[in-house]
């Protein structure tokens, strides 16, 4: 009778065990729905136009050319060649640098990309390397030291921070790193029935146990078709500290694998002639 008491209480400890590692998980994997915080109030960022810019703001490209062509060149970028088009990433919560998004796509099809923030006093011109001649330079912008580097440098602490609570526009935050990586600003934020998006996630917040991490994940229509799915890392105080990016085709993830490998027949090898034995 005593043993089977104890099993009893063993079992009702192991369920008590299991109830509260539940309960921490839950803790640990917060979604906070895009459309129940407050993040609506800020908007997403947007693409403007070169013709729709601003008075202002053409002036200031104007003003600061050569230090964006100065500092294009030392990344790799020379806008003294043809074919360069360049257009407004408007983001919110950026408003003390300008970020623009210059493009090259060359007859062949190549594509040169890649971001520019412009200080609207004094500093310097930073850029965020995107593409090389349709090429990923030194990996993936969207996880590059350099890119996480440039964020929290241009966002202020004080919006950042805000961007990092539940009811806070951490959604915005979130786009507008992925549109300085060079993503496509035209975010899922909601369910979508098309079948190339319908396993597309809609933007939640995930925050730890501790509040000390959360992280973004969301996704966004990308041009050639098809949906990229962002998980961005931030702090409690909306600094970011890690990211990556998959890209999916028609519900599909695209993994580049090697192609298989050919079998190649190689021709007969000669048999060596027997030859006379002359000795005796």
């Amino acid at each position: 009778m005593s043993h089977r008491i104890l099993r009893l209480k063993a079992l009702g400890l192991a369920r008590l065990g299991l109830c509260c590692l539940l309960a921490s998980a839950s803790l640990l994997s917060t979604p906070s729905a895009f459309a129940s915080g407050a993040s609506t109030a800020v908007p997403l960022p947007q693409i403007v136009p070169a013709s729709q810019m601003t008075r202002a703001d053409l002036a200031l490209i104007h003003a600061k050319h050569s230090q964006i062509e100065e500092a294009a060149a030392f990344r790799g970028y020379h806008l003294n060649v043809r074919h360069w088009t360049w257009s407004e990433v408007r983001c919110p919560l950026i408003p003390n640098y300008l970020m623009l998004r210059y493009r090259n796509q060359l007859p062949s099809g190549a594509e040169w990309l890649f971001t520019a923030l412009v200080p609207r006093s004094k500093g310097n011109v930073l850029i965020v390397p995107v593409l090389y001649r349709s090429a990923i330079p030194y990996g993936p912008a969207a996880q590059a030291k350099n890119t996480i580097a440039v964020f929290n440098r241009v966002v202020p602490p004080a919006m950042a921070a805000q961007s990092a609570k539940p009811d806070g526009p951490w959604l915005p935050l979130a786009a507008c790193y992925a549109a300085m990586a060079g993503a496509s600003p035209h975010v899922l934020t909601q369910a979508n029935s098309n079948p190339a998006l319908i396993n597309a996630p809609v933007p939640s917040l995930r925050i730890s146990a501790g509040h000390s991490k959360r992280q973004v994940i969301f996704a966004n229509r990308r041009s050639s078709g098809g949906y990229t799915v962002w998980s961005i890392r931030i702090t409690g105080k909306g600094r970011v500290t890690a990211a990556r990016a998959r890209s999916f085709s028609n519900s599909r993830e695209q993994v580049i694998s090697p192609s298989a490998p050919r079998e190649i027949r190689l021709p007969p090898q000669r048999q060596p002639k027997a030859m006379p034995n002359n000795t005796k």
